[in-house]
């Protein structure tokens, strides 16, 4: 299972959802790859506006984002010292009685040499910038008491990650510019590279491992939802929920399954611990461990169903450019690949399909789902039916048909197995002003080349899977 190495750190943006059963590698796939289509227009029209149109503009865009937000960084790490050494005395700070001390205390606290290099490309002195950001929230009554209760209640996170304070969820964030950009034409491939490991390096340096990289987007999480006093001292809902998750992800062993250079730590048992008195563990530790029997063959299933889809059937949609219409993230009765496992686990355990041993599922859908051995039918009248693959498929697609709310949908036809399969238009195509201030003619010719290579896919699924077959056989 290959991935960029830097977009593994999108993965924490799969853990708004509570999760009770490990990730898929399928799962894994889905969450560390290109921007939610639905965001990557948002981001197309941000570019727009800040006239972001080739590398050496995004990056200016990068750092001016970061610059933004520079001042939070050092904040945390001060207030988290200056607690540790005075806890009581936290509250009373104040800049008219306290400056010359408190200036002190700054220049005395050892600055991470990375986080420094965070500052200075920013334009800002180290240890300047965090005397700025203190002073900021010390003459804010109200932020420096939310402050003394934040450092407090969770003292434990900080201990693991008060360096880079709250800033980690930005740093992600510059993941996904320079994602949405290549996905928007705006980088080439090299220039793709460059500043996505250029982006990826410093998240590594700025952390040691899983387990304190997971700290830090916690804490900027938690800096979002609790933003007062009462919702510091009485979680929210959704405060408690995101905790819950982080504790369950330190069961993934996340170091295998997602590996980043120089990350050799196994600290997520750290994490572990330190989340232990905000959540119900015993309640949590049943639930996890508590998984079926085909449970856990429905998520070997999606694996290796996984495996199928991005070592035989990705190359080619990538290779033809089409990756824009197999959308990873969308609602559950539409045309997606196994990257998201939910779906089958739903229908494998609450239809008890007889699938054989080496059987696996690769594409899904409301009706349909496809395997390496054929296609099962779940109609609502006919019951569950299967068709095993035939020797060739007759592929057509008809008229695009606007549902309305520009939700336009091109319908393809697999005669063979009586299937009907809706491709929605994707998003690029409606909102990206590069292809809608064409003419319709020239929109027409690039459809019409993507709907040709999406035919000529399907029509050779069954080959791809015969030959998959027979690599297992041979190989068993």
């Amino acid at each position: 299972m290959a991935f960029n190495t830097y977009l593994n750190l999108k993965f924490v943006d799969a853990l708004y959802e509570l999760r009770t059963t490990p990730f898929t590698s399928a799962e894994f796939y889905a969450a560390t790859r290109t921007q939610k289509f639905e965001t990557l227009a948002f981001v197309a029209r941000s570019f727009r506006q800040d006239h972001v149109t080739n590398a050496r503009s995004l990056e200016n865009y990068l750092i001016r984002h970061r610059d933004v937000n520079a001042w939070k960084v050092g904040v945390f790490k001060f207030f988290h010292e200056y607690y540790k050494t005075n806890p009581d005395s936290l509250m009373h700070l104040s800049l008219k009685n306290d400056a010359s001390s408190m200036e002190r205390f700054i220049d005395g606290i050892a600055m991470n040499p990375d986080l420094a290099d965070f500052y200075r490309e920013c334009g800002h002195d180290p240890h300047l910038a965090l005397k700025y950001s203190v002073s900021k929230v010390i003459c804010d009554e109200r932020r420096l008491g939310w402050m003394n209760l934040f450092c407090g209640k969770f003292q434990s996170l900080l201990d693991l990650d008060d360096d880079t304070g709250i800033i980690a969820q930005d740093l992600v964030d510059q993941i996904n510019f320079v994602d949405a950009a290549f996905d928007l034409g705006i980088v080439s491939r090299p220039e793709y590279e460059e500043l996505i490991n250029k982006t990826g390096e410093r998240i590594v340096k700025m952390f040691s491992g899983w387990g304190r990289f997971l700290a830090g987007i916690l804490l900027s999480r938690l800096y979002t939802y609790c933003i007062s006093t009462a919702e510091v001292r009485y979680l929210p809902g959704q405060a408690q929920e995101i905790i819950d998750n982080f504790y369950l992800a330190c069961n993934n062993d996340l170091s295998h399954r997602l590996p980043v250079p120089t990350w050799e730590h196994d600290d997520l048992s750290l994490l572990r611990d330190a989340l232990r008195p905000f959540v119900a563990a015993d309640k949590l530790d049943a639930l996890w461990n508590g998984l079926s029997p085909r449970s856990r063959d429905s998520i070997a299933r999606i694996t290796r169903g996984f495996d199928i889809y991005t070592r035989c059937i990705l190359p080619r949609i990538e290779h033809t450019g089409i990756i824009l219409w197999f959308r990873e993230f969308c609602k559950f009765d539409e045309f997606i690949p196994i990257s998201c496992g939910y779906d089958f686990r739903v229908y494998y355990d609450s239809l008890k399909l007889p699938l054989e041993q080496q059987e696996f599922p690769v594409f899904i859908m409301k009706f349909n789902m496809f395997t390496n051995r054929g296609v099962w039918n779940f109609h609502p009248y006919n019951g569950i039916t299967f068709r095993p693959w035939p020797e060739n498929l007759t592929v057509s697609s008809g008229l695009p048909v606007n549902r309305g709310l520009g939700n336009v949908i091109l319908p393809v036809y697999i005669r063979e197995i009586g299937c009907d399969i809706e491709f929605q238009l994707p998003y690029m195509y409606k909102c990206d002003s590069l292809f809608v201030e064409k003419s319709p003619e020239e929109q027409f010719e690039i459809i019409k080349k993507d709907v040709t290579a999406l035919i000529e896919i399907f029509a050779e699924l069954p080959q791809i899977f015969r030959e998959y077959n027979q690599e297992c056989a041979t190989a068993s």
